[in-house]
């Protein structure tokens, strides 16, 4: 049986395709590389019924709210938008 994975993740972007969320992941590991380590993609697909479909993507991998919480605040503190979520 596979491990849980950890609890927390951080939503980084909403964007119109998948494909769009796998270039932001990999635009953002490059600009916050010290950031991501250990961390992994994790694309959502959300249907807004007067929006239309986005897909979320989040860093997967932060065992507790205040590790995330803190990775969101370097963020924001660089220009970049963070969302803490939990699983």
């Amino acid at each position: 049986m596979p491990a849980p994975k950890p609890p927390y993740l951080i939503q980084l972007v909403s964007v119109k395709s998948n494909a769009a969320a796998s270039r932001e992941w990999t635009r953002l590991q490059k600009r916050f590389a010290g950031l991501f380590g250990g961390l992994e993609p994790s694309i959502q697909k959300a249907v807004i019924k007067t929006r239309g479909t986005f897909y979320r993507l989040r860093a997967d991998g932060f065992s507790s709210k205040h590790q995330a919480a803190a990775a969101c605040r370097s963020l924001k503190a660089k220009g970049q938008s963070c969302l803490v979520v939990k699983r």
